[in-house]
């Protein structure tokens, strides 16, 4: 009984590992081919929106801009 349930253990063992490396891989082939970002979300949840030289970042940047004015004057407000 005891070989029995080693070989089960084996297979359960095996079989999520299995699982565990193809959604890794696939995560990682899915992450590799989007081009510059590397963010799968909005571009205000983007630590790099700042640097971010795609469209969607440039577009955030100037709704940003509108909705704060005291930002885009990049800290001149004062004078």
């Amino acid at each position: 009984m005891k070989n029995r349930r080693q070989f089960i253990d084996m297979l359960v063992r095996g079989g999520i590992l299995s699982v565990i490396a193809v959604v890794t891989g696939g995560l990682i082939h899915r992450w590799a081919g989007a081009g510059e970002c590397r963010q799968d979300v909005a571009c205000g949840h983007c630590g790099v929106s700042e640097k971010c030289r795609l469209p969607a970042a440039d577009q955030y940047r100037l709704d940003k801009a509108r909705m704060n004015p005291t930002k885009a004057n990049h800290g001149n407000s004062g004078k």
